[in-house]
């Protein structure tokens, strides 16, 4: 039933955002940078069931239905739903805290490059006042965070850790990879593609909010792990069959 209605949920606010005469649902429940007007706090839980795109939506939905049963029967719904929105804003946190040093980095040069005080940037900043913001600054404050990828990821993890010598494929690729192998790379691609600069999916991906998810789910799942009997992929297979 949790795993219906985190689904049933993410697809009513996805539905409600294409409906026409109703509020601009990205612009009040996307995650703003802090300073940012549209800012607001329920925005740190509201952006995870937000999605840009269909295929957005589609890919964290398959993910989450893919891997979430056998965590859901391991740990139980509440542990489940806690690991869920733990690494959700985990994830957040991680991108938020990241923009933020950004921006502050950002508003400093400017300042230095206009004989300005930061607080006299900022508030440029923020009303739309200064000319010429440089892309990376612009990039940083004008942007939002949404999307159930922070989440998904924690159950990524927390998967590979329950069941790591469980067989995985990778689409349109005609190979199975062990969990324990497959989920590390898929991380350590977002990690490059944060700081390489080089970005298979294009350039607007929260690529920490992965990483902050992934960690957290990483952690809840080998705390609860520390204290109960090891469970094979195949045992919890052959029970479902």
């Amino acid at each position: 039933m949790a795993l219906y209605v985190l689904v049933g949920l993410n697809v009513l606010a996805f539905v409600l955002m294409q409906l026409p005469g109703l509020p601009d649902w990205e612009i009040l429940g996307s995650l703003w940078p802090m300073a940012h007007p549209y800012y607001r706090p329920w925005q740190w839980l509201s952006h995870l069931f937000l999605h840009a795109s269909l295929t957005h939506l589609l890919f964290n939905m398959i993910v989450l239905w893919s891997f979430a049963p056998p965590l859901l029967e391991r740990f139980g719904v509440q542990r489940f739903l806690l690991l869920y929105l733990a690494s959700g804003l985990a994830g957040a946190l991680l991108y938020t805290g990241w923009n933020e040093y950004l921006i502050a980095g950002g508003v400093r040069n400017v300042a230095e490059q206009l004989g300005l005080d930061a607080a006299t940037v900022r508030s440029a900043l923020i009303s739309g006042g200064l000319p010429n913001v440089p892309e990376g600054l612009a990039r940083a404050f004008y942007t939002h965070l949404l999307g159930a990828s922070g989440a998904v990821f924690g159950v990524l993890t927390a998967f590979a850790l329950c069941y790591p010598n469980a067989p995985l494929t990778i689409m349109f690729l005609p190979m199975r990879i062990k969990a324990k192998h497959l989920v590390p790379v898929a991380v350590g691609y977002e990690l490059f593609a944060q700081f390489g600069g080089v970005s298979l999916f294009g350039d607007n991906i929260a690529h920490l909010a992965h990483v902050g998810g992934a960690v957290c789910g990483s952690f809840l799942a080998w705390y609860w792990l520390s204290s109960r009997e090891p469970v094979s992929f195949a045992d919890y297979r052959n029970r479902r069959l």
